[in-house]
């Protein structure tokens, strides 16, 4: 079977699959990068690395900051339940969201997956 693809980027696919998709390449150059991103649009593969980064985009840089902070002077209680949970996640944060269950930041602008 011949398939007719560029050799680093589809290469690069095949291994992030073989690792479940858990292991994202490293890559030397931003070109790089972005051929791997167009090569996984092009096999119909979700790309959560670049859809991270898209939604942090659209996010007030202080809220970013914010959920990925330790929470300064917090009661212990609160301080050992952010230590178990760890910094927010932003695509764990949208993958919770819907429509009838909305996040909601600031001034009621409702951020979820509509």
């Amino acid at each position: 079977m011949f398939i007719d693809r560029d050799q680093g980027p589809f290469e690069a696919l095949i291994t992030y699959l073989r690792n479940e998709m858990k292991v994202y390449p490293h890559f030397e150059t931003v070109h790089d990068e972005l051929y791997f991103a167009k090569e996984l649009e092009f096999w119909g593969v979700p790309n959560a690395l670049f859809e991270e980064k898209r939604l942090i985009s659209k996010l007030p840089s202080d809220l970013v900051k914010y959920l990925a902070t330790e929470p300064v002077n917090a009661k212990s209680e609160p301080l050992y339940r952010w230590k178990e949970l760890g910094p927010m996640s932003i695509m764990d944060i949208m993958k919770n969201s819907n429509e009838s269950n909305p996040i909601i930041f600031g001034d009621d602008i409702p951020f979820g997956k509509a």
